[in-house]
């Protein structure tokens, strides 16, 4: 779960303080689009301390696993990972990729994606 606390941050460098509001719509596309790039993801803190990563390959392989016609994430499809262009800047698009059904078809259908699923459930439905 992403937790920001941006009621005021102090500006450092000229030690005073500045008042930031959260843009929350674009907060979650900016999630969504370094999780489905190509060439990134989110890295994921493990409580070993080693790192694991929530990449695109995680939606894909769910995707895969869920073709068939009872989908317990029936609104995900390849466009919610492959989307480009204006598309990207959809807010329901993202808010569906890091959807609690997601997030419960990933840690159920893909046993080694669980770090990745826990990191899309929310704190309220555990």
């Amino acid at each position: 779960m992403l937790l920001i606390n941006i009621s005021s941050i102090i500006d450092f460098c000229f030690n005073r303080k500045l008042s930031v509001f959260a843009d929350a719509p674009h907060l979650i596309k900016l999630v969504r689009t370094h999780a489905v790039d190509e060439k990134g993801g989110l890295v994921l803190p493990r409580g070993d301390g080693t790192m694991a990563l929530r990449s695109r390959q995680c939606f894909l392989e769910l995707l895969e696993v869920t073709r068939r016609e009872l989908s317990p994430c029936h609104k995900l499809t390849h466009f919610h990972v492959d989307a480009s262009g204006q598309a990207t800047q959809r807010v329901y698009l993202a808010a569906q990729l890091f959807s609690n059904s997601v997030g419960k078809a990933m840690k159920m259908l893909l046993p080694m994606r669980q770090l990745q699923s826990e990191a899309i459930l929310t704190r309220g439905s555990q």
